[in-house]
């Protein structure tokens, strides 16, 4: 997904928190991790990182999508609603992913 925008927060690990101030879920990294990403075959390699994003969905890695065009679901983490997504085994998913992010789904 970073090779087609997107911006790294945590690879691995992620701490979850709700901030009342500026409303939401909130994602960071642990400090130890914060600006590595695990490339497969290469090693952990340096990135630069956000520290700290809004979380705009829920991907289930596990869960695989059947549907050409699914019902939006939605899950609930730390009292916070959050749509959620079922992965996709295809190439164009990463892509998808991200202007899911940019622009949201039509209904």
């Amino acid at each position: 997904m970073m090779a087609r925008g997107a911006q790294l927060v945590a690879d691995d690990r992620v701490i979850a928190a709700v901030d009342p101030a500026a409303g939401g879920l909130w994602l960071s990294a642990p400090a130890r991790l914060r600006g590595l990403i695990e490339a497969r075959g290469l090693g952990l390699l340096h990135a630069e990182s956000l520290p700290r994003a809004r979380a705009a969905a829920i991907l289930d890695l596990d869960r695989h999508e059947t549907a050409r065009l699914p019902d939006s679901r939605e899950t609930e983490l730390l009292g916070c609603r959050l749509p959620l997504l079922h992965n996709f085994a295809s190439a164009y998913f990463p892509a998808g992913l991200v202007q899911y992010l940019k622009a949201g789904r039509g209904e």
